[in-house]
């Protein structure tokens, strides 16, 4: 058996692996076989070491993750993996919880754990309460305003203390709905996964009986992703861990959550935390070629706060890293989708190509270069950009000063918050009905005698006069794009996501990017206006992927891509104040330090190394975030991974400029067309170099394809 649990290990895993009775540090570079170790081990200590499987814990940071572990254990060693616990740091809480929360006053052993959904049925309770909407206050910054609170064990009377001296309304408002928020879990007798964790280092620190039991029912701690710890999730390991037979694995290059309370400091200095520590590096890579892990060595050397470590690999050479620098972001995407189609006659499939991006607010213009080309894709943990909240809170401000309905009314009249809450719409929805009128038509008529309060009623008023003001500048066929800009201004709604933004928000940034969409929409069809710009919007939105069709491109953040791997990864927006972000930048110049940007250098990092043959990296010479502004420059990214522009790229901007502004075949509605994959359908109607089709096949549908796409031909 010990030969079958470390056949197949290099030296510095079968190292880690063999090693029990001190504390060892793991220090595991991307692709380098982690999990294999730890399970190697685990199953080293049982079979090997004949430990009791009941005095072993694993700990990691997802139920996925436990569940893997868990499994590969069993292919080992069978049955035997039974006994032992493999969980995620909140269900070890919970196990604990369960038997000893009663010795917290008021606390019963039959306590509920509510989650995220919870959470946000909670919170739209309190919202009503304030009248205020998710829009202004996003039901995820809340929560993470209430994680923050308590993981720092920061008290109600501190926190109003600062917030009076502040004078800070919006950071008061929060504070009240966290007092409310706690009274509900109270009032129902329920814990969120925050109070796991902090009800479970309570119990430990002030209880030596309680604690000493657990420890004596636990030998052998072995800990995944230690970068990714928080403060208070290691003070619970440390609680129990007193023999020291702990083994920590994890990459501090690969620290990016520090926003969520990861702390790279405890993998960093695990050798001070512990004595006789053993430290491990397992710097051979398995998953990407020499030319991808050069770039990702040249990158993250330029960090000062990390523990040296150099990936190497035997695989091949591979190709080099590829470097596109576009014109626009529009150039730029076009470039992506012209190397997927290299990619597809290489016969990749779809579903082995990556797009990444630092946030979601890059992913417009790929989109629309990928519905161009037909080529099918999916947003990984995220929406597509017309389905965000602030994008159709924007579109329905628009629609509202060209014709109002009564969904975009109901959508934007309390955005931002003017006291008409969801007990005032209900009246006026009432009056409307008896009326037998929309809302809009029985506000302008019935004003004076709707049945609401004064101030209630001035609100409205001021909101009629100010739809009514913007749509006089679009009867006179003003820029739209600066009307809508205006308008946003004026009503607040700009200063209002600007207010709630935060590192991980970028609903100002998405709503920037719908303006400069409009003023590009603009400048290629002078002659259509609002009503023709709405249309193309709603076809736009038509265009979501087929949710049976398992080939397709993702497109996702580089934190949903952490832990995955592809083929091929495109790495978009690699552009200073984009990525990296220029939030961070100003954080770090304010804080006279380069913490920030370090750890956006590590995400930049896990980006690369999601690679396995191919990595392609770009950015666009015209600004990203503000449309009025002019050029941008490459992120500093590039030139640290010592990545220079290709020759090859002269010729391919001839044939990028040869794409997008190409002679288009010419269609008209009604024409009857032949799709290479979706069969026969007819012209509905023409969007620029776009034509809308509807297919005779029912779950195919209406789409809208380029008109020179080498798929359609138009037939008699």
């Amino acid at each position: 058996m010990k030969d079958k649990i470390l056949k197949d290990l290099n030296k510095e895993q079968k190292a880690a692996v063999v090693k029990i009775n001190s504390p060892v540090r793991i220090l595991a570079g991307a692709g380098s076989g982690k999990t294999k170790v730890l399970t190697r081990k685990i199953a080293y200590l049982i079979e090997v070491a004949k430990i009791n499987p009941k005095k072993i814990i694993a700990v990691t940071f997802t139920n996925k993750a436990a569940n893997e572990m868990k499994s590969r254990v069993e292919a080992l060693i069978g049955d035997k993996a039974n006994n032992m616990i493999v969980s995620t740091f909140h269900s070890l809480c919970y196990k604990f919880l369960r038997e000893e929360i009663s010795e917290i006053d008021n606390f019963s052993n039959n306590f509920a754990i509510i989650d995220s959904i919870d959470q946000d049925n909670i919170l739209k309770e309190i919202y009503k309460k304030y009248e205020i909407s998710k829009t202004l206050l996003p039901y995820n910054q809340m929560k993470d305003f209430i994680s923050y609170i308590k993981n720092k064990f920061i008290s109600i009377g501190k926190l109003e203390e600062e917030m009076v001296n502040l004078d800070d309304e919006n950071q008061m408002l929060k504070i009240n709905i966290f007092k409310d928020y706690q009274k509900a879990l109270i009032d129902s007798k329920s814990l969120d996964f925050n109070d796991l964790l902090i009800y479970t280092k309570k119990i430990l620190t002030e209880n030596t009986k309680i604690r000493d039991k657990w420890r004596k029912r636990f030998e052998y701690f072995l800990i995944d992703e230690f970068q990714d710890t928080s403060k208070i999730q290691y003070e619970i390991i440390d609680l129990l861990a007193q023999n020291e037979n702990i083994t920590i694995v994890g990459d501090p290059d690969q620290t990016i959550y520090s926003w969520r309370g990861a702390d790279i400091s405890f993998i960093n200095n695990f050798d001070k935390l512990y004595k006789k520590v053993l430290t491990i590096t397992l710097s051979q890579n398995y998953r990407s070629t020499k030319n991808i892990l050069k770039a990702a060595n040249n990158l993250i050397m330029h960090n000062s706060n990390r523990i040296p470590k150099n990936l190497i690999t035997e695989n091949e050479e591979g190709s080099k890293v590829e470097y596109y620098e576009g014109a626009n972001p529009e150039k730029e995407a076009s470039w992506v989708t012209l190397q997927i189609n290299k990619l597809k006659k290489e016969k990749n499939q779809l579903k082995d190509i990556a797009i990444l991006y630092r946030s979601n607010f890059y992913s417009k213009p790929i989109e629309d270069a990928l519905v161009k080309e037909s080529i099918q894709y999916k947003i990984i943990n995220g929406q597509k950009f017309y389905e965000r909240s602030e994008i159709k809170d924007v579109l329905a401000f628009l629609r509202c000063i060209y014709e109002p309905t009564d969904i975009s009314l109901k959508r934007i009249i309390n955005v931002p918050p003017r006291k008409l809450g969801e007990n005032t719409v209900e009246k006026l929805i009432q009056f409307a009905n008896e009326k037998n009128m929309n809302l809009w038509n029985s506000w302008l008529k019935y004003i004076n005698v709707i049945n609401i309060s004064h101030d209630k009623k001035q609100n409205l008023f001021k909101f009629i006069e100010i739809l009514r003001k913007y749509n006089s500048l679009i009867n006179r066929k003003e820029p739209l794009h600066q009307v809508l800009e205006k308008l946003l201004d004026e009503i607040g709604y700009l200063k209002m996501l600007e207010q709630s933004e935060d590192l991980n928000l970028n609903r100002l940034e998405n709503v920037k990017e719908l303006l400069k969409s409009i003023k590009n929409w603009e400048s290629q069809n002078p002659e259509k206006y609002i009503r023709e710009y709405l249309d193309f919007i709603s076809l736009e939105s038509l265009n979501i992927e087929d949710s049976t069709n398992i080939n397709y491109v993702s497109l996702m953040t580089i934190h949903a891509a952490k832990g995955l791997e592809f083929k091929n990864v495109f790495v978009i927006g690699l552009n200073e104040g984009v990525f990296p972000s220029q939030k961070v930048l100003k954080q770090d110049d304010e804080n006279g330090e380069s913490f920030f940007l370090e750890e956006e250098r590590r995400l930049a990092y896990v980006a690369f190394t999601r690679a396995k043959e191919k990595l392609f990296l770009s950015s666009s010479k015209e600004y990203f975030l503000d449309y009025k502004n002019g050029i941008n420059s490459p992120s500093r990214f590039i030139k640290e991974a010592d990545i220079k522009i290709s020759d090859i790229y002269k010729t391919e901007e001839i044939l990028l400029d040869s794409r997008m502004h190409k002679n288009t075949r010419h269609f008209e509605p009604g024409d009857k067309i032949m799709h290479i994959n979706f069969g026969v359908g007819v012209v509905l109607d023409i969007n620029g170099d776009s034509v809308i089709i509807e297919f005779k096949n029912k779950e195919i549908g209406i789409k809208q394809l380029l008109k020179n796409h080498k798929s359609i031909e138009k037939v008699n």
